[in-house]
């Protein structure tokens, strides 16, 4: 029986490795609640996916996944995962409205009003070569009315991101 079916099966392509999934990493640092008199730093790192979309038809726009994480000075803890959607703008810039759904852990910090909360931003990056780019997010947080209250919280940061 496993003469039968090695053969049959050889021609399967391989099952992917996480490696093989990830496209590229990306850093950030700035300022957390930042439309507010009390703002505090905050840190993220991000894991970045092949794309989903990336045919022919969709070109030159790339619809993406990505999980990450967010810390900031007063302990605050973000985890999330969601989608980008890169938008070239001329030949170097990028134009990326994202969206992620995660857990927050305040900390010592401002109370959001639970752990499920969402965040959608806009992050406007240079390419500086084919591996990386520079840039800036701004990006809101926010229980969206799942809970009261809901204060949500806005993050201004640097981006820097490599292939």
């Amino acid at each position: 029986m496993a003469a039968v079916l090695l053969p049959a099966g050889a021609g399967l392509p391989a099952p992917a490795r996480a490696a093989d999934l990830v496209e590229g990493f990306a850093l950030s640092a700035g300022a957390f609640n930042v439309l507010n008199r009390v703002e505090t730093a905050e840190g993220g790192f991000e894991v970045r996916f092949r794309p989903l979309l990336e045919g022919t038809w969709f070109r030159p726009w790339v619809l993406g996944t990505a999980v990450g994480a967010m810390v900031n000075t007063d302990g605050g803890l973000y985890g999330y995962a969601g989608f980008r959607l890169e938008v070239p703008v001329g030949d170097r810039w990028l134009l990326v409205p994202q969206t992620a759904a995660g857990v927050y852990d305040r900390g010592d910090g401002k109370e959001l009003g639970g752990s499920v909360q969402f965040r959608s931003g806009l992050e406007l990056a240079y390419r500086l070569n084919q591996a990386h780019s520079l840039g800036a997010v701004f990006y809101h947080l926010s229980n969206a009315g799942l809970e009261r209250p809901n204060p949500g919280s806005e993050s201004l940061a640097l981006v820097w991101s490599w292939r």
